[in-house]
C-alpha cells in the first residue's frame, strides 16, 4: 500500500498541470485464461496513473510445478512515464499490486497473499483516434512469497516475476 501511495504522490503534480486523458484498458490474455482485467487510467502530460483489477486460472506450462492448478486474483496501480506525443509511445513504468494465489493438488489447496513490486516497459500504439494497444513487460519481485505444502506436494513460490502481457485500450474523447 505504501508503494501506491508514493507512485500516486509522484505523479500528481504533473497530472494537476495538465488537460485530463481518461482511458480504460483490458488484458484479452487474461480473459483467454478464463479471467478478467479492467484498468482505468487518468494521463496529463508525460504521466500516467492506473488502477486496475485482475484474475486468471495459470496453464501449467506458466507456472512450471506438476501436478498444480493455480489461478490468482487482485489489484494492483501502475505509473508510467511516456516518452511519446500526447501518452502514446514508448512508456517506463512501475507497479505496486496485491493478489491472492489459490493453488490446489487433488483435492488440497492453499491460499497466498502475495505484494507485487516491478518495473516495467512498453510501447503504446495508437488504432484510430480513441483505441490504442500496449504490449509490455513488467520485471520484479512478489513480497511475502513463501513454499507452501498442498497436500504431499510442495508448492516452490518464486520471489522473481516476469509478466509479459498485451493490454487495448479505448481513450475518452
Amino acid at each position: 500500500m505504501r508503494a501506491a501511495i508514493l507512485l500516486l504522490l509522484v505523479a500528481s503534480p504533473a497530472l494537476a498541470a495538465s488537460p485530463l486523458r481518461v482511458d480504460v484498458e483490458v488484458d484479452p490474455i487474461a480473459y483467454a485464461l478464463d479471467g478478467y482485467s479492467l484498468h482505468v487510467g487518468l494521463g496529463a502530460g508525460a504521466w500516467r496513473v492506473d488502477l486496475g483489477a485482475f484474475a486468471a486460472t495459470l496453464p501449467e506450462v506458466a507456472h512450471g510445478q506438476t501436478g498444480f492448478d493455480a489461478s490468482f486474483s487482485g489489484f494492483g496501480m501502475k505509473l508510467d512515464r511516456t516518452f511519446g506525443e500526447d501518452g502514446m509511445g514508448l512508456a517506463l513504468g512501475l507497479e505496486a499490486g496485491l493478489s491472492h494465489l489459490l493453488v490446489r493438488r487433488d483435492d488440497r489447496a492453499a491460499v497466498m497473499r502475495l505484494g507485487t513490486v516491478s518495473a516495467r516497459v512498453g510501447y503504446r500504439l495508437p488504432l484510430g483516434e480513441h483505441f490504442f494497444v500496449m504490449p509490455w513487460v513488467g520485471v520484479g519481485a512478489y513480497l511475502g512469497a513463501r513454499d507452501v505444502a498442498v497436500g504431499d506436494a510442495t508448492w516452490a513460490q518464486p520471489v522473481a516475476l516476469v509478466f509479459p502481457t498485451v493490454h487495448v485500450g479505448y481513450r475518452l474523447p
